[in-house]
């Protein structure tokens, strides 16, 4: 039997990501977690991008993916994130000039698909 659980506002599915990340008080799963941080990433909660963008970056819960993590920090670079910058200059540095394109043309279309966060 499959739940739904409705987690109505960013800071929330944020929160609750980090909570099943942990297993802190919860049984931990890794793939609810990035389900959580992505929707609410994908609201424009700019914590949630950076988390997203650390877990590919570094492979925790997810495939290692430095295009993925790139696109991810240089959205929450998008508004200054201190973190996201520090992010991106690193993987700047790592990725090599197809993987630095591939990175760019996927924070574009992520960026054309994030709404505003509450």
């Amino acid at each position: 039997k499959v739940q739904t659980v409705i987690v109505p506002d960013v800071e929330s599915q944020r929160l609750l990501a980090s909570l099943y990340m942990r297993g802190d008080g919860i049984q931990q799963s890794s793939s609810k977690a990035v389900s959580l941080y992505l929707a609410a990433a994908m609201s424009g909660d700019t914590a949630s991008q950076v988390a997203l963008a650390t877990m590919y970056e570094h492979g925790s819960g997810v495939d290692v993916d430095l295009v993925t993590a790139y696109a991810f920090y240089a959205l929450a670079a998008d508004i200054q994130d201190v973190d996201a910058l520090t992010g991106v200059a690193r993987l700047r540095s790592t990725l090599s000039s197809q993987q630095l394109s591939e990175a760019v043309t996927l924070h574009d279309q992520l960026k054309k698909s994030v709404r505003i966060a509450n």
